[in-house]
């Protein structure tokens, strides 16, 4: 499994989870990743983090975890991957990777790192993740302008988790 991170500024950190994650480790991955793959990316201040509906994001206990670090998190409607703006970038990367042909785990792994860390970003990784989110909340009911502001104002650090490229 991998975890990974992006913004309209392009990847963050990328890594593997090797075993199956519960809350307990999704709080030690954010830990972590997160704010360090913020810092490298050079975002503004009042940056907003997005994940999904998955319980371990939602459970009380992670809330209360983001809350006390000061996270500001974009409400996600659920059942929607299909709007998940990272979507695109492990489409990305699937193909990268499948070009490379890896043999065994620790090639998929090291080619999967050595490809997401080429992955630039772009006025298209910008505008997907902008059209994504409007798209969700004008999708799902969601009235918030926040999501309608320039990706100037509000910068999302967006993460996602996906199983092993080895299909």
């Amino acid at each position: 499994m991998l975890w990974g991170c992006f913004s309209a500024k392009g990847p963050g950190r990328l890594i593997r989870v090797k075993e199956r994650m519960n809350e307990a480790m999704y709080r030690e991955i954010l830990s972590d990743n997160l704010l360090p793959s913020a810092r490298a990316l050079k975002m503004k201040r009042g940056w907003v983090f997005q994940h999904d509906n998955d319980p371990k994001h939602t459970a009380r206990a992670m809330k209360e975890w983001l809350r006390k670090k000061h996270f500001k998190v974009l409400e996600w409607p659920s059942q929607s991957p299909d709007l998940n703006p990272i979507e695109n970038l492990w489409r990305e990367l699937k193909v990268r990777v499948a070009q490379r042909q890896p043999q065994n785990i620790t090639a998929l792994e090291e080619i999967c790192m050595e490809e997401w860390a080429k992955i630039p970003a772009t006025s298209k990784l910008k505008k997907q993740l902008l059209y994504r989110s409007v798209k969700s909340s004008e999708d799902s009911g969601i009235n918030d302008n926040k999501l309608k502001r320039p990706l100037q104002t509000i910068e999302v650090l967006q993460h996602e988790i996906t199983r092993e490229h080895s299909k």
